[in-house]
């Protein structure tokens, strides 16, 4: 699961209020897309501005913490250090990861294996407590 975080004293607090901040993200990475996706329900494409000049999810990390970025898609250990530190949740985004398949295993056994992915994404979307807020036909947000 990926996150956006924003400092603790931002004066953002729902998903439309990232009209027109930049948001740090990973060039052409899952935070690229998935904070897109996740955005879309509530703000029109041309409002939703991402920035990738942060580079790496270590340095995006940092410049969130220095104050030098107003927003930032987190996810694995900066997810948690930022959580830990108090940086506000303004929406979860999640993704799949592409695999590519080695060697000459079964079709059932592939199938298997991407049910059961699929089932544990999913069941850990559905588990999560800091999404209360859901609009029509779009992604669940969190709410401060």
């Amino acid at each position: 699961m990926k996150v956006i975080f924003v400092p603790a004293d931002s004066n953002i607090k729902t998903p439309a209020d990232l009209a027109d901040v930049p948001i740090s993200v990973g060039f052409q990475s899952g935070s690229h897309y998935s904070t897109i996706q996740a955005l879309e329900p509530y703000l029109p494409q041309d409002r939703i501005k991402l920035t990738f000049e942060d580079g790496m999810l270590f340095r995006r990390m940092e410049l969130l913490f220095e104050g030098k970025s107003a927003a930032t898609a987190l996810f694995s250990g900066p997810y948690y250090f930022a959580e830990q530190l108090g940086y506000r949740k303004i929406i979860d985004t999640t993704f799949m990861i592409a695999a590519m398949i080695n060697g000459d295993p079964e079709p059932e056994d592939i199938r298997r294996y991407f049910r059961a992915l699929k089932h544990s994404a999913t069941s850990t979307c559905a588990r999560s407590s800091t999404r209360t807020t859901t609009p029509t036909n779009s992604p669940t947000a969190s709410t401060p």
